[in-house]
């Protein structure tokens, strides 16, 4: 839809209004409210009604259609309507305002061939009328001849330049071709004509597709303070809010969206949306809740819905929420295996909490989703994970895991995720291997260490992997490799803890000692009640002479240590009759 779509059905009295979102009520001569826009088109029908010209009957009867469908949204009425029109065009072949009336029916109904065809004949019959150049104009972006649709705003300009909505006009398929300068220069052309709060808001959500927030967020909070009572112009501001990174201001804006238009679903939707991904489950599931009070058949609301019920742990809500978008008859294949792997994670996930039965189901569902949609590396990444859950149980389901992992990569050979699965699966296998003496566990191992290091290939800003990378290098013994993978994975994510220990860890071994104990002090910040941490920089501490802070290190890891049984001590002492070296390699 055409974001600056306003087209008033003047003889009607009546504004319809296409595309301006859920409560701007902007037009160029906009009624006050729904009501007396009703009341404006009652008293011209009932002005009309004592006519005999037959044509006028059926234009008029053609108008009460349209007034119905107005207030009912009915596109039966707007069906009828044309029928009306068709039947008073003929009998008043010359009337352009009958075309012209018929034309923006079919352009409500977004029949854009009709309506560009009825414009026409409106405009062969009335040369001099701006607004039918405009309406022409808007029909031909949307069925994409921009050069006809520049060509008519360019006349309905020239025939009226002061009309600042033709600015608005152009200024939209101006952006559509990529002449943004030109474009904003328009939106201030008309701002310059009609310094109106709806003009500012189309120019700020320019800006903001310009990724030109600061303006952006300018142009909106104009727009709002000129017409605070908008909700679209604070979801509009909202999404700047979020693109500069302050959620706080973007949930100040949804709500006032909310307080503006409180039974708008798609309102409480939107706001719905932020939450679930500022990781508010709950409030989510309530907003959502009540958009599908409002609307019940509004299918992403139950979708999004059903995730935020699986990310808060509420998975027989979840399953029952994408069952309800799968029983709607959806007909897009893509969108079906979307809501079929949604409710075999969650079926997943219940799985990983209650029972097993939970994952043969799951994989069921997932199964369904990739026979839908080809290479859903997600759906069969899905299946591997739930048939290694099941493999703790029948160890012959670890094949499974496997031929799933491997089609998992096959279709997304740059997941780092999926590469580095495998290589758990590898290291698995390989201590199976050890077990039970058979098959060539060095030869498994080093198809998880290929894994590995594949995946820092393939995200090289996948801290997990350099991690990973980093452990097996310390087991090979390349300790200088690992220092490197370790450095690369901090400078990733300097919030994992377990980075600098582990880089400490090396650095104690070979006797940095200032440098382990840079490590450790990092990793105490992020994780302050290991013992083994204060332990280990106590020791690091005494080897460079500082008693005191070796001292204080030992003597907090004493209080962080809980009390040992007599027998666990007994057995502590017999297998380690010396203190341990927190140096030495474990």
């Amino acid at each position: 839809m055409r974001p600056f779509f306003v087209w008033p059905l003047t003889a009607l009295g009546i504004s319809i209004i296409v595309g301006c979102g859920g409560s701007s009520s902007e037009s160029v001569s906009p009624a006050s409210s729904g009501q007396e826009q009703s009341g404006d088109a009652q008293s011209k029908i009932t002005e009309s009604s004592g006519l005999e010209d037959p044509s006028e009957t059926k234009a008029q009867q053609a108008r009460n259609a349209v007034s119905a469908g107005a207030q009912t949204g009915d596109e039966k009425n707007y069906a009828e309507a044309i029928r009306y029109y068709t039947e008073a065009i003929g009998q008043s072949p010359d009337d352009a305002e009958l075309y012209q009336e018929r034309g923006l029916i079919h352009a409500l109904l977004e029949q854009h061939e009709s309506a560009i065809k009825d414009l026409t004949q409106a405009i062969d019959r009335n040369r001099t009328e701006a607004s039918l150049y405009r309406w022409r104009a808007e029909e031909y972006f949307e069925s994409g001849d921009f050069d006809s649709a520049e060509r008519d705003i360019e006349n309905a300009i020239a025939l009226k330049p002061e009309n600042s909505e033709f600015y608005v006009v152009r200024a939209s398929l101006r952006a559509e071709l990529g002449r943004v300068d030109e474009a904003l220069a328009d939106y201030q052309h008309a701002i310059d004509l009609d310094d109106r709060a709806f003009h500012y808001y189309l120019r700020g959500t320019l800006q903001a597709a310009l990724d030109s927030p600061d303006a952006a967020l300018e142009d909106l909070t104009t727009a709002i303070n000129k017409e605070p009572d908008q909700a679209d112009y604070y979801l509009a501001r909202a999404n700047v809010q979020i693109s500069l990174g302050q959620p706080e201001q973007a949930l100040a804006d949804y709500g006032k969206a909310v307080e503006c238009d409180p039974n708008n679903a798609n309102t409480l939707q939107r706001r719905a949306g932020f939450l679930l991904s500022q990781g508010e489950n709950d409030a989510a599931i309530a907003d959502l809740t009540a958009a599908l009070e409002r609307e019940p058949g509004l299918l992403t609301a139950r979708r999004l819905r059903g995730i935020a019920y699986r990310m808060a742990e509420q998975y027989t809500e979840a399953v029952a929420d994408f069952q309800t978008v799968l029983d709607a008859g959806l007909e897009d294949d893509s969108m079906r295996a979307e809501l079929l792997y949604q409710q075999g994670v969650a079926l997943q996930e219940k799985g990983n909490h209650e029972e097993a039965g939970n994952h043969e189901e799951a994989i069921e569902k997932l199964k369904l989703a990739t026979s839908l949609k080809k290479d859903f590396a997600e759906a069969y990444f899905a299946i591997s994970m739930s048939y290694a859950e099941l493999s703790s149980r029948d160890p012959a389901r670890v094949d499974d895991a496997k031929s799933y992992l491997n089609r998992a990569i096959e279709a997304d050979p740059k997941s780092s995720e999926y590469l580095l699965a495998r290589a758990g699966l590898y290291q698995a296998e390989a201590e199976i291997q050890k077990i039970l003496e058979e098959g060539d566990p060095a030869e498994t191992i080093k198809m998880a260490h290929a894994d590995i290091q594949r995946a820092t290939e393939a995200n090289p800003n996948d801290d997990t992997a350099w991690y990973s990378l980093a452990l097996i290098s310390t087991s090979d013994g390349d300790d200088q490799k690992a220092l490197q993978c370790l450095t690369r994975a901090i400078e990733l994510n300097p919030g994992d803890d377990r980075y600098f220990e582990a880089r400490a860890d090396i650095q104690l071994r070979r006797q940095n000692f200032l440098a382990a104990i840079d490590d450790y002090t990092k990793a105490l910040e992020q994780n302050p009640d290991r013992p083994d941490l204060y332990q280990a920089r106590g020791y690091a501490y005494g080897e460079i002479g500082r008693s005191e802070d070796a001292a204080s290190d030992f003597d907090k890891a004493d209080r962080l240590t809980p009390p040992a049984t007599e027998s666990s001590s007994e057995t502590d002492d017999e297998q380690n009759p010396e203190t341990p070296d927190p140096g030495s390699p474990e």
